[in-house]
């Protein structure tokens, strides 16, 4: 049980961090795009 646990946490913790990435890199371009509209 506690391995399983410690497996889906660790799907969890690489997801979110997936997400995290996407989430900076779009802010990074959206204010990229703010800058170019200036």
């Amino acid at each position: 049980m506690a391995m399983h646990w410690t497996a889906s946490a660790g799907a969890f913790w690489y997801f979110f961090r997936i997400k995290l990435f996407y989430f900076c890199c779009a802010l990074m371009d959206a204010l990229a795009a703010t800058d170019r509209r200036r």
